[in-house]
């Protein structure tokens, strides 16, 4: 099995130590369902909720006045 090596955020945040590998399912901050670690899940859920936000066509204070005027 050919695994391709990510590189640990957190372990990686001391750049004198260089690029720490993933250590997978060794690390509690791995998300088993998505394969990946949280903070690489969570990067890809927020640009997935800037697209979907994007496309809405008025912002919430439009909708608040909207509402408030009803």
């Amino acid at each position: 099995m050919n695994e391709e090596k990510r590189i640990c955020p957190l372990l990686s945040a001391d750049f004198e130590s260089g690029y720490m590998n993933c250590r997978l399912d060794k690390c509690a901050w791995y998300y088993h369902d998505r394969a990946m670690c949280a903070l690489e899940a969570l990067v890809e859920a927020a640009n997935e909720a800037v697209v979907v936000l994007e496309d809405i066509p008025v912002s919430l204070s439009e909708m608040a006045d909207t509402i408030a005027e009803r």
